[in-house]
Formats: structure tokens, C-alpha cells, sequence
């Protein structure tokens, strides 16, 4: 009966550590916005979410038959990570942010109409109007590429709520073993246990998960290469980890198991 009991609590702390596990890295990583913006950073996607801006105001440009020179400096790579930044500040932080366009605007109509005096053309009502829609666009495809124009937040409640429930049920669990068995050893040979189940299935996530991730495709291609090369770091760190804890657990279980190995020398001698 002793033997069940110890099984089934020692199964049920397997599981809450491997969550518990997760829902740290979670928080080191997902949940944490200096690390996503350091995966930004390393992955281009500042640079190329400037580029995908640029392409797509020239793309309105020529249709609207003005010059591309009219575009030059117009947005500059600093506005527009500090833009990307503002809005990851706001996910994380659950603040409203509005991104600001009214410097673009103002900048563009000045420029529009200083070309018009160079020309000693005066806007007739119709041309107002397509200047305006211009403008427009310009405006609105910059907001859509900040972070593809999405205002959401994280629910890091429910990630904290969850990592609370599963600590609480090791400390219980914790205290009901070493009440059962009366001995820390013999606790620690079965925390062992419960370290190196957690610590393989962390092994077994990445094998499983690591191929399947090369192909994903999500919003757009910079998008999809930081969300790869992100999710390959996160699974990389988390097959460490579970080396790390499978180490240590092993060395629990050892530990744990002298006093029983001692007491059955002394039967013998007996």
C-alpha cells in the first residue's frame, strides 16, 4: 500500500515539477519583453519591417504618380524600432499605445506641396482629394506594419495563477511523502525520481517538436523567421535544461539511495 501511495504522489509531483518547469521558462522567455526584443534584434526584424515600409510607400507612390524622391527619409530605421518597441511595451505592460503617423503626414503634405509651388501648380479640388488619400495611405500601411497594426495583450495571470497552483501542490505533496516514509533519504531518492521524469520529457519535447517547427509560416517571412528562430532557441535552452535537472536528479537518487544501500551492508553482516 506504502509502495502505491509513494507512486501515485510521486507521479502526480512529476507532472506539477515538468509544469512548473514550463511555466518558469515561459516567464524567462515568452513572457519576458527584453528577450523578445533581443530575438528581434537578432533575427533583422527591425531592418526588414523598415524595408517592407519602404516597398510598400514607393508602391503607393508610383501609383499615385508622384516622384520616389519625395519618400527620402520620410521614416527613418530609429522611429520605426522605437514604434515596434512602444507597441511589445504596451503587450506586455497592458497599456494602450498610439502610434504616431502626424510627423509623417505633416512632413509628406509639406513635401507634396513644396513640389507643387516648384511647378506653380495649384491643386484643383479632385487633386486635393487624391493627395489626401495618399497621404492616407501612407499613414495607414505605416500603422498596419507596426506589428502588423495588432493590439492585444499577454494574460500573464493565468501563466502566474497556474505556476502558484503548482508549487503549493509540490509543497503538500512534499510534506505528505516525507510524513508517509519518515525519512529525507528515502524523499530524496523519490524527488530524484520525479526530476528525471521531468527532465526527459523536456528531452522529448524538442525531439519532437524541433523538425516540425522549420516550416511554419505566419503573418509574413520576417515574422516567420523570427517565430522559427525564436522557438528554436526556446527549445534548445529547454533540452539544456532538462540535461541540467536530469543531472541533478540522478545525483538525488544516489544520495538518496546510501541509506537503504548502508542498511542492507549491516543486514548482511548480521
Amino acid at each position: 500500500m506504502k509502495t502505491i501511495v509513494n507512486f501515485l504522489f510521486n507521479f502526480i509531483m512529476s507532472i506539477l515539477v515538468f509544469v512548473l518547469i514550463c511555466m518558469n521558462f515561459t516567464f524567462s522567455t515568452l513572457l519576458n519583453k527584453t528577450y523578445i526584443k533581443t530575438k528581434l534584434t537578432e533575427n533583422r526584424f527591425y531592418e526588414r519591417a523598415y524595408a517592407d515600409i519602404k516597398e510598400r510607400f514607393e508602391n503607393y507612390t508610383m501609383q499615385s504618380g508622384l516622384e520616389l524622391d519625395i519618400l527620402e527619409g520620410l521614416v527613418t530605421k530609429e522611429k520605426v524600432k522605437k514604434d515596434i518597441n512602444q507597441k511589445i511595451d504596451a503587450i506586455y505592460d497592458k497599456k494602450k499605445v498610439t502610434i504616431e503617423t502626424d510627423s509623417i503626414r505633416n512632413e509628406l503634405d509639406a513635401r507634396i506641396n513644396a513640389v507643387l509651388e516648384k511647378n506653380n501648380k495649384t491643386p484643383n479640388k479632385s487633386e486635393k482629394e487624391s493627395i489626401q488619400k495618399y497621404e492616407d495611405a501612407i499613414v495607414e500601411s505605416y500603422q498596419l506594419e507596426i506589428l502588423y497594426g495588432r493590439n492585444f495583450s499577454i494574460p500573464q495571470e493565468i501563466f502566474q495563477r497556474v505556476r502558484t497552483v503548482c508549487i503549493i501542490g509540490i509543497v503538500v505533496i512534499s510534506i505528505l511523502l516525507l510524513f508517509i516514509n519518515k525519512s529525507i533519504s528515502k524523499y530524496m531518492a523519490l524527488l530524484g525520481i520525479t526530476g528525471v521524469f521531468s527532465g526527459t520529457l523536456c528531452i522529448v519535447v524538442k525531439c519532437l517538436l524541433e523538425k516540425r517547427m522549420i516550416h511554419i509560416l505566419v503573418m509574413d517571412a520576417k515574422f516567420s523567421n523570427f517565430l522559427v528562430n525564436t522557438l528554436t532557441d526556446m527549445l534548445l535552452r529547454f533540452y539544456h535544461m532538462g540535461i541540467s535537472i536530469m543531472a541533478v536528479s540522478f545525483l538525488l537518487i544516489v544520495i538518496g539511495s546510501l541509506e537503504n544501500f548502508k542498511k542492507t551492508i549491516e543486514n548482511k553482516k548480521n
